[in-house]
Parts: structure tokens; C-alpha cells; sequence
């Protein structure tokens, strides 16, 4: 493996210094944008809530980076097999300390945290033997730093911690099963040379909650209800208050084969693929999308009994069948039964079935998500009460948000979160821009742009979207 050999460094913005890593292999040269800015100068404005410019304070800062790489440049070309270690580059360090110093005399201690995660991150990071491939280096930063999202111009950014909710989202993306241009965001997306590792569903999403019984069933309802938000593509929360299941729709894959087996009376063998019509309450458009496998295991955690075994019938191991439940009640009554079930334990089963019992009391059948109270309202009354809905939503996350390593989280941060994490890795605009329901691909861009995503004037075809 190639030796990379990393550099901590600024370049001047608008925004301060962009702190970002230079790589070197075999005499390629790489950026990666840490997503970080430092402060311009330390007179901090109460009036602006910034810090004011200093050129001066810039340069100081970037002759120390010169400094350092002009250091490991020389070790490389006087020796290019030589294993560089680098240092921890103490002077960086201490300045990024002056900075912390002087704006915490504003209280700024959001900002001061920052900082200090990315200082602690570094050191450890930069002072390690570096034999590390782009994709690694791109994945320790994917996986140990943190996502600013700006809510609004009033309110202060949120720390996210992604690398649970990326964990989630990769169990949905896994193998693409069926022959067929699926939902974009249900590809399977390259991830270097790293082994796939098979996924089971019914198992991982369910053990994160096994682990708390403590918890108020209503308050996991919610939580997959989010997950679900997620997955589906980035969602806004009126979308899915309006998201019926009859909008699942089977088609055959082949589907000449099966018309001809209609014609000569035989069963048709071939697969089938299921279409999800989701309906845009805010800009009144309906887009599909084409339903993976996984999908339809994510999705069984909304179904109710009859709605599981009519529209997933065949995909074993989440149909749950009343012979199934009266096995169970009579494998804990007699412990002598090894009968092995569908799933990995009894509990797992239990609990999935206590999720399936709550939903049919709390949820209509015909609507994905409402309260039963509102079956038979007007459009305009359930509509109306669409912001308490998503209130008491976000009130359920932030709790449940202790448990999984995040300060803040609420409905909309999904569609963010996607968002960010589809564009990082595929760098498709386009199909975002879709999947986003944007009337245009500059709305995407500015979109992106306000969720802190630096790549996007490296992305070529922007300059062919723009134009269309």
C-alpha cells in the first residue's frame, strides 16, 4: 500500500480559515476539506456575533503550515521510500488554543467546542504512522467528525453525530436484489475495497432498542417513523403525513412472461418489483420510486398483519401469521421446545410484535402515520394540525436522541441528513435534485451549499445542469 503522508493546513474564505488535510502519495497531491472554519481574528464583535479580519493573523498561521511542509516535502524527495511520521505540529496547535481563548470571552462555547473536537481528533489522527489509502482517510473523517447543520439564521448550529444514523442507512442500502433500475438511494454505492458485510435487518434495528426496554413503546413508534423518514428518499414530514399504503403498488419484472402465462393459464415464476408513489403535499407533485428488497424489510416494521401477508406474501422472514404467535406463547410455556424461529430470538419476535400491536391502535389503516382521531377529517383539518404533529415528533427524538450520542434532532434534519450524506457519496446533483422534488438545480446547490457542503465547485457537471 502506498505510503500518504498528511498535512494540516488553511485556505482564506469568506467564512475564515478552511482548515483541510493535504495528502501526498507518489507524488499526487489531494484536499479534504474538514467542513471546519477558524475565526479571521480574535476581536470578537458583539454586534455581528463574528470575528473580525486580520490578514496579518492569516499569514502568521499559514507560514507556520508553510514551515511544515516545506519539511516533509524535502523528506520525500530526498528519499520517496522513507515512512514520514508526522508530528503533532505543536504550533498549529497552540494557535488553534489562542483562538479557543479568545472566543470564549464572548461565551461562544459551541465554537470553542468545536475547535477543541477538531484539535483532539487531529493530533491523534496526524501523529499516528500514516499507511493509509485515500478511501481509509476519507472514511475515519466520514466517521469521527461532525456534521454542522444550520436550522435558521436566529437559532444556533446543531452537532450531529452521523455515524449512528449512518450505520442505519447502511443496513437499508445493502445488495440491490432485483434486476431492475431501482430508487437511487437504494444503490448499492462503492465503498473502495472494503468487504460487504451480509446485513440482517430483523436483527440489527431491532437489538438497538432491545437493549433499552426502559423506553416508552410510543417513543420507538416514533423512532422508526423517522428512520422511515430517512430512508424514504430525503421526505419532507407533510409528505409522509399524507402517505398511504395502497400507494405500494406490485408489478411483474417480466412482464411479457407474465402475460403470457395469463394467456396459457400457468403460474408465473418470475420476480416482481413494488412501486412507492410519494405524494408532495407542498409542491402538489407524485413521484415513484421502485422498492428494493430492503426496502421492504425496513417497511415491514409500518405494516399491519393482514397488510404484511397481502402485499409482502413471500418474503419470509417478517410475516407474521397468528399460527406463528400461538407457536411462541407455546414455546414459553414449555421451555422443552428447540423449535428455531424465523427470527434470531424469541424477544426480538415479542418485541416486533408489541411494535405491530401499539401501531394498530395508534394509526388508521388507510394513512402511514396519523392519528387515528383524525380519521375522517377534512384535508384541511388534518393539515391543521400537522404542526403539532411534528412538534410532539421532535419532542419523542430529542429524547430518544440521549441514547444515541446526538444533542438535537428533529424531523427535517432527515431530509438534511440525507441529503448530505447522498451528494458525499455519489456526487450525482441531478438525481438529488429529483429525489429533493427541486423545481430546478440551482435550488439544490444553494440547498447544499447552506448545509456546509464544500465539494460542489468540483463537480464538473454542474456547469451542463445549470444551463438546462
Amino acid at each position: 500500500m502506498a505510503k500518504v503522508t498528511c498535512v494540516l493546513e488553511t485556505r482564506k474564505s469568506k467564512k475564515g480559515y478552511q482548515l483541510r488535510i493535504r495528502t501526498y502519495s507518489k507524488g499526487e497531491i489531494k484536499y479534504y476539506p474538514l467542513g471546519l472554519f477558524l475565526p479571521r481574528k480574535g476581536d470578537f464583535s458583539k454586534k455581528t456575533n463574528t470575528v473580525l479580519s486580520s490578514f496579518e493573523d492569516h499569514e502568521r498561521f499559514n507560514k507556520i503550515i508553510k514551515k511544515e511542509l516545506d519539511k516533509y516535502t524535502n523528506l520525500i524527495e530526498s528519499d520517496p521510500n522513507t515512512n514520514v511520521k508526522v508530528s503533532e505540529k505543536t504550533d498549529v496547535f497552540k494557535e488553534l488554543s489562542r483562538y479557543n481563548q479568545l472566543l470564549l470571552l464572548d461565551g461562544q462555547i459551541s465554537v470553542k467546542h468545536n475547535n477543541s473536537v477538531l484539535k483532539n481528533h487531529l493530533k491523534k489522527f496526524l501523529s499516528r504512522e500514516n499507511e493509509l489509502s485515500v478511501y481509509e482517510i476519507d472514511r475515519d473523517f466520514m466517521n469521527k467528525f461532525y456534521l454542522y447543520l444550520r436550522k435558521s439564521m436566529r437559532r444556533p448550529s446543531i452537532r450531529i453525530n452521523i455515524s449512528y444514523l449512518k450505520q442505519c442507512i447502511d443496513r437499508i442500502i445493502e445488495n440491490n436484489e432485483l434486476d431492475i433500475k431501482n430508487h437511487a438511494a437504494l444503490f448499492k454505492i462503492p465503498q473502495g475495497n472494503e468487504p460487504q458485510k451480509e446485513v440482517y435487518l430483523n436483527k440489527n434495528i431491532l437489538d438497538s432498542f432491545i437493549r433499552n426496554p426502559q423506553k416508552k413503546k410510543q417513543e420507538i413508534l416514533t423512532k422508526y417513523s423517522s428512520l422511515f423518514m430517512f430512508y424514504a428518499q430525503g421526505q419532507r414530514f407533510s409528505d409522509n403525513f399524507f402517505q398511504k399504503w395502497n400507494n405500494i403498488k406490485k408489478y411483474p419484472i417480466e412482464e411479457e412472461v407474465f402475460l403470457e402465462s395469463l394467456e396459457s393459464g400457468e403460474a408465473y415464476t418470475g420476480g416482481y418489483k413494488y412501486v412507492l408513489s410519494f405524494v408532495t403535499d407542498k409542491v402538489d407533485q407524485v413521484n415513484k420510486m421502485v422498492l428494493c428488497d430492503s426496502a421492504l424489510k425496513c417497511l415491514r416494521f409500518f405494516l399491519s398483519k393482514e397488510n404484511q401477508i397481502s402485499l409482502l406474501n413471500g418474503k419470509g422472514d417478517f410475516i407474521i401469521e397468528d399460527e406463528e404467535l400461538s407457536i411462541i406463547a407455546k414455546h414459553k410455556a414449555d421451555k422443552t421446545n428447540k423449535r428455531v424461529l424465523t427470527f434470531d430470538s424469541e424477544e426480538a419476535f415479542e418485541f416486533l410484535k408489541d411494535f405491530l400491536d401499539i401501531q394498530s391502535l395508534q394509526t388508521p389503516n388507510e394513512f402511514t402515520f396519523h392519528n387515528k382521531d383524525l380519521t375522517g377529517y377534512s384535508l384541511e383539518k388534518i393539515k391543521s394540525c400537522q404542526t403539532a404533529e411534528r412538534q410532539k415528533r421532535n419532542e419523542w427524538l430529542r429524547k430518544i436522541c440521549k441514547n444515541i450520542e446526538t444533542l438535537e434532532l428533529t424531523c427535517h434534519d432527515f431530509r438534511r441528513l440525507f441529503a448530505i450524506i447522498f451528494y458525499t457519496k455519489t456526487s450525482d446533483i441531478y438525481a438529488l435534485s429529483s429525489m429533493l422534488f427541486h423545481s430546478s438545480i440551482k435550488i439544490t446547490v444553494e440547498y447544499l451549499k447552506k448545509l456546509n457542503v464544500f465539494d460542489l465547485n468540483e463537480n464538473k457537471a454542474l456547469e451542463f445542469y445549470n444551463d438546462l
